[in-house]
């Protein structure tokens, strides 16, 4: 059985990229471009693995839909990999950061993302 990866992105060429990477690698994938839509995959289904942008848009930060999904029904166990263009760590995920959810900066190696994503998921 194929490794179920969603993928929160706000550009869709970045979202297209990932997508074309982790299908490649034998992935089913599952996309999200806004919180709402991330909310509603999240909670849909078990994942192995969230690769979540943390800038959604200009009123939507990925940490806080992520903490809040965290409340309701989602499984803390699923490890996640936190994305993001601004290389200092967000102060919301800083708190989240553990073996199971990382922190990586854009842009990413997608050699490095493939090898961290495989990682969390073996490590869960």
């Amino acid at each position: 059985m194929k490794p179920a990866v969603l993928i929160v992105e706000n550009d869709s060429h970045t979202l297209r990229l990932l997508e074309h990477i982790f299908t490649n690698d034998g992935f089913e994938v599952f996309l999200a471009e806004d919180g709402a839509a991330f909310s509603e995959q999240a909670l849909a289904r078990k994942h192995d693995c969230i690769i979540l942008d943390i800038i959604l848009g200009p009123q939507q930060d990925g940490a806080e839909i992520y903490q809040e999904l965290l409340s309701r029904e989602l499984d803390p166990e699923i490890p996640v990999v936190f994305l993001s263009a601004v290389s200092q760590r967000h102060p919301s995920v800083l708190a989240l950061v553990n073996s199971r959810r990382v922190f990586m900066t854009k842009p990413f190696d997608y050699k490095e993302l493939l090898k961290t994503v495989r990682k969390t998921i073996q490590s869960a």
